[in-house]
């Protein structure tokens, strides 16, 4: 037997996709405490669920000890999407990552940042977002 479909559900069809400035979407970004960082790990693709926060269009991240500590391309991404509207929004910023070695910088991340989970937190990074791009799905004002 089939699930039964909740009537709030939307109708593909009624979800349209909007791009939004990168002033917007680090906005959307600096509201939200958590996203994912994709970066190069031994030569292959790594995703690490990482906090963050954005400081004067800077994205910072609490890497933990999988980054590499040296220069690179990386792309971040948050979203808030709810299942069962498809409404919400999705953030993608790609940037050099490089590590924050100043200590009075360090401290004053510390104290911005919540952690995520418990344990190390001594390697922040801070990218600076090259290509920002922001897609917002909200209902479709056209008639259905």
């Amino acid at each position: 037997m089939g699930e039964e479909v909740p009537s709030d559900t939307a109708d593909p069809d009624c979800v349209e996709a909007h791009g939004l400035s990168d002033a917007d979407s680090l906005g959307l970004l600096a509201g939200i405490g958590f996203g994912r960082i994709v970066f190069s790990r031994y030569a292959l693709p790594a995703v690490r669920l990482v906090n963050h926060i954005v400081d004067d269009g800077l994205i910072v991240v609490d890497a933990g000890g999988d980054l590499s500590p040296y220069r690179q391309v990386v792309a971040f991404e948050a979203d808030t999407i709810d299942p069962r509207t498809r409404l919400g929004w999705c953030v993608i910023a790609t940037g050099t990552a490089e590590s924050v070695t100043d200590p009075a910088e360090i401290d004053r991340y510390h104290a911005l940042l919540r952690p995520l989970l418990p344990g190390n937190r001594d390697h922040m990074v801070r990218i600076q977002p090259d290509i920002v791009t922001g897609i917002e799905y909200r209902r479709s004002s056209a008639p259905g």
